[in-house]
């Protein structure tokens, strides 16, 4: 495998392979104007024969000495590793909930403020004024924490339920966005993060970066559809790697709901550190529906007489490959701090194409026992009660 890297600017070029000096050229060069980046094709038509791992572009003239480290060690007999950390993730530190946090928000009905949002009971909502079409909460968690996870989540009724027993006040996961920015000083720059780009605001390196090798193929500015499913409400957000914020500003816009209702329900906001096991969940996990309606029948007639009720997801799955730390520390940390009584936040495929419907915030119906079968693993049985 073979490092080469090139670099363009009006009269002056150059170009590094393996970390060798960099060759110039500066004799009347002209900058083309182009539209396509092709890599790997032959000008004579024939292709490459081999494989791509990874490809960068940068929006700058990269200097001698950039081009030189950047191709630095030469041949690579294999391709970088990364940890299989599995799918899944779980978060049980609610920092949005802690005593030293405080919440704001651009606009607030009255008697339906930010402060409500500390409240694990997701129908005592938030409500933004009427006629409003966006809001943007301060998340000041007091000071620096570990943040992995974002989500924000609406009560089950938001908005009004309709004759048909439907929920009006839902997000639309394409229509309405949300923007994430973490900062550790000033509030709002996206300093730390900021989900509109894939890196921070200081980052002036590739606006392009490929990275077979590690499996990221993903360009630096983000889409920032909310994601919510009617019926759902939750919108999840995972950093691409974890930071130390003090500051989270969510920015929400929500033109579909201009009319009706006419304002924005919020529930239960989360954000805390992710932990991602190095296994994920084992098959044989159930997702249902629990009906929490009452149903009569009359004895008599044989009628059935229904007194509608809410619906609560109720989901099960099993760790069965945990390593001995994942064990020892995070599924102990996990029983220790969330129990039965704190919420906790599962995301089955984070970024999947499901994860509106997926991902939970809810409670442990019980801190089931963390058991070895075997010399190596552990091995931890779930069950998440959905939040309403």
């Amino acid at each position: 495998t073979y490092r080469l890297a090139l670099a363009m600017a009006p009269d002056d070029a150059a170009s590094s392979l393996n970390g060798a000096a960099p060759v110039a050229n500066r004799a009347g060069l002209n900058l083309p104007t182009v539209t396509t980046l092709r890599i790997g094709r032959h000008p004579g038509g024939a292709y490459l024969n081999g494989h791509i791992r990874r490809a960068q572009v940068w929006p700058r003239r990269l200097t001698n000495a950039e081009l030189q480290a950047l191709t630095a060690g030469g041949q690579q007999d294999a391709p970088p590793s990364t940890p299989a950390t599995g799918n899944c993730l779980l978060s049980w530190v609610n920092l949005a909930r802690r005593s030293a946090t405080t919440i704001t928000s651009t606009s607030a009905a009255a008697g339906l403020g930010a402060e409500r949002l500390k409240d694990p009971q997701v129908r005592r909502r938030m409500r933004t004024l009427s006629g409003t079409s966006s809001v943007a909460l301060n998340v000041d968690l007091g000071a620096a924490q570990e943040v992995g996870v974002l989500a924000l989540l609406q009560p089950d009724d938001a908005g009004w339920i309709d004759d048909d027993g439907e929920a009006v006040g839902f997000l639309d996961p394409t229509a309405d966005t949300i923007r994430h920015r973490l900062d550790a000083v000033t509030p709002g720059t996206g300093a730390l993060y900021d989900s509109l780009y894939y890196r921070d605001a200081t980052y002036t390196g590739a606006t392009l970066d490929l990275n077979f090798g590690a499996q990221t193929y993903r360009e630096y500015q983000n889409g920032t559809g909310s994601g919510v499913v009617p019926g759902y409400g939750l919108h999840a957000h995972v950093l691409p790697a974890a930071v130390q914020a003090r500051h989270w500003q969510p920015d929400i816009a929500f033109p579909s709901l201009a009319t009706t209702p006419g304002y924005l329900d919020l529930g239960l906001p989360w954000i805390g550190p992710a932990f991602r096991p190095w296994r994920n969940f084992a098959y044989e996990w159930g997702d249902r529906w629990d009906d929490l309606s009452d149903v009569t029948e009359v004895r008599r007639s044989g009628q059935d007489f229904t007194d509608r009720g809410p619906k609560k997801r109720v989901l099960t799955f099993a760790f069965k490959a945990l390593t001995e730390p994942e064990a020892k520390v995070a599924m102990a940390e996990l029983g220790r701090i969330a129990g039965t009584s704190g919420q906790v936040l599962f995301i089955q495929q984070p970024n999947g194409p499901y994860q509106g419907r997926q991902a939970i915030i809810g409670r442990l119906v019980e801190v089931s026992p963390i058991t070895q079968p075997n010399f190596a693993l552990y091995e931890r049985v779930f069950q998440i009660r959905q939040s309403l």
